[in-house]
């Protein structure tokens, strides 16, 4: 699967779970962001969403 189609199917998901209500991370935002959803396509067609925590409660958590 070329790259253009994978940057889709992640655009696809990224929408869809927007439209569920989720905050999906910007292609690009992995660093440094606010929190949200992290969407990752992979050209065996695997996807992964993870959850990425807001920089403050991951500092805390790390001080605990």
């Amino acid at each position: 699967m070329a790259l253009t189609e994978l940057e889709a199917l992640a655009a696809r998901v990224r929408f869809d779970l927007e439209s569920a209500g989720f905050t999906p991370v910007a292609p690009g935002h992995e660093d440094g962001f606010e929190g949200g959803l992290l969407v990752s396509v992979f050209e065996d067609l695997d996807h992964v969403v993870s959850w990425g925590m807001h920089d403050r409660l991951h500092e805390a958590a790390t001080d605990r």
